[in-house]
C-alpha cells in the first residue's frame, strides 16, 4: 500500500481540479480562450477557423490540438512542459475546436502553464498546496526529485526490469502516488473526504461535456474525467480515468451512486488489460456483496443462417471514416485487406482477413 507508482494520465484529474479551483476563485474562466492567458501560442489551421480554443475544450478533449508531441516526451532529463507551446507553434491543429472529441496530452500541458501564470506558483507547488495537502496525500508528488526512492516501485517488461524514463508532460501524466493517497482522492470524489472544490464545480467536471461533438470516439468526457464505462453502467453513474507511462499502468474508477471506488496501480508494461479487468471485477463484486446489486445476465446474440460474405465484400462495406479515441481514422479497401490511416499522421494499420471472419491488426509506422 505504501509503494509509490506513477499513475500516468490520472494526473489529469488533479490538473483539472486545479483549474476549477482557480475558476472558483474568479481568477479565470474556463470558457475563455487559452490565448488570452498564453498569447504567444499561435495555432495554425489548414482551413480558415475563427473558433477559439478554450480551457473547457482542452479539458473535454475537443480542442482540436494534436494528441501528442513525441519528440522529447520521455527522457532521463525531460524539458519543461511549457515547451509544448513551441512545439504547437511549429505544427497545425488537427481539427477545428469543438467538433471532434479526441484525447490530447499536449493540450493538457497548456493547462499546467495556465495554472502557473494565474496562480504565481509552479505547477507542482500549486498541486502540493491545494490538492495534496488538503487531502492528506502525504506520499504524492509531481516532481521526480521529490519522490521517496526507497518506496518507488521497480518497473518491468516481459518479466525483466525495465527503465522508466522521465516525462516532459508533467500536468498530463507525471503524478507519483500510492493506493493510500489515491484512496483519499477517491473519498473526495465520493463526497466522504475533504472537499477541494464546490459541489457545483465537481458536477461540471463529471457530467458529459462532449454531447455536442460530431464524433465522440465512443467515449464521453467531462472536464478531465471520463464519464461513462461500458459494463458498469448498471451501477449508475461512472466516472473514471486510466493511465499509462512506459511501464506503469493504472485505473481509477468511482461509482458515486453506489459509494464505491477503486484504484489499481501496476508496474508492468503489458498489464493494462489485467488492470482494467481487475478494477471492473472488484467493483462488480463489491456492489454485489455490499449493496446486493447483481450484474445483469449478458444477452445472447443469435444469428440467423445466412451466406457469409467474402473477405472482399466485407472489406468493401467497411470502408469509410471512423471516430476513435486517438482521432479520426480513414479505412480503405485493398483486396482482402483493410488499410486504416490515422488522419494527420503517418500511422497506417493493416487489417488482414482471418479464417475466423475477423480482421487482425498489423501496425506500420513508416
Amino acid at each position: 500500500m505504501h509503494t509509490i507508482f506513477k499513475p500516468g494520465s490520472i494526473t489529469k484529474l488533479l490538473t483539472g481540479s486545479a483549474i476549477m479551483q482557480l475558476q472558483e476563485a474568479e481568477k479565470l474562466n474556463i470558457d475563455a480562450s487559452i490565448q488570452s492567458i498564453i498569447p504567444e501560442l499561435k495555432i495554425k489551421y489548414h482551413r480558415l477557423c475563427d473558433k477559439p480554443i478554450t480551457l473547457r475544450s482542452i479539458m473535454n478533449h475537443t480542442s482540436g490540438l494534436p494528441s501528442d508531441v513525441f519528440s522529447g516526451m520521455f527522457n532521463r532529463h525531460p524539458e519543461s512542459f511549457a515547451k509544448a507551446i513551441d512545439y504547437l507553434n511549429s505544427t497545425h491543429a488537427a481539427y477545428e475546436p469543438g467538433t471532434i472529441s479526441t484525447y490530447s496530452n499536449v493540450a493538457t500541458d497548456l493547462l499546467g502553464v495556465v495554472i502557473e501564470r494565474i496562480s504565481g506558483l509552479t505547477y507542482s507547488n500549486y498541486i502540493q498546496r491545494n490538492i495534496f495537502n488538503p487531502l492528506n496525500m502525504c506520499h504524492s508528488s509531481m516532481v521526480d526529485s521529490d519522490v521517496d526512492q526507497s518506496r518507488l516501485s521497480l518497473t518491468y517488461l516481459r518479466h525483466k526490469e525495465n527503465e522508466e524514463y522521465g516525462l516532459r508532460s508533467q500536468p498530463a501524466g507525471n503524478l507519483y502516488s500510492n493506493v493510500l493517497d489515491m484512496s483519499c482522492f477517491i473519498r473526495m470524489a465520493l463526497n466522504t473526504g475533504e472537499p477541494i472544490m464546490s459541489a457545483n464545480s465537481f458536477n461540471q467536471m463529471t457530467c458529459d461535456q462532449t454531447a455536442h461533438t460530431r464524433f465522440d470516439s465512443g467515449n464521453k468526457f467531462g472536464l478531465n474525467w471520463i464519464v461513462a464505462r461500458p459494463g458498469l453502467d448498471y451501477l449508475g453513474s461512472v466516472i473514471s480515468h486510466d493511465g499509462g507511462t512506459i511501464n506503469f499502468m493504472s485505473n481509477l474508477i468511482v461509482l458515486p451512486d453506489c459509494g464505491l471506488g477503486v484504484v489499481i496501480l501496476s508496474n508492468s508494461a503489458r498489464s493494462m488489460p489485467l488492470v482494467e479487468k481487475t478494477a471492473d471485477d472488484i467493483l462488480k463484486a463489491a456492489a454485489k456483496c455490499k449493496l446486493d446489486i447483481h450484474e445483469p445476465d449478458s444477452k445472447e446474440i443469435k444469428l440467423a443462417n445466412k451466406t457469409i460474405a467474402t473477405p472482399v465484400e466485407v472489406a468493401k462495406i467497411t470502408e469509410g471514416h471512423y471516430a476513435t479515441i486517438v482521432g479520426a481514422i480513414k479505412v480503405r479497401r485493398k483486396a482482402r485487406k483493410l488499410i486504416a490511416r490515422l488522419v494527420g499522421t503517418p500511422l497506417h494499420i493493416k487489417l488482414n482477413y482471418q479464417d475466423n471472419g475477423w480482421f487482425a491488426l498489423k501496425a506500420k509506422l513508416f
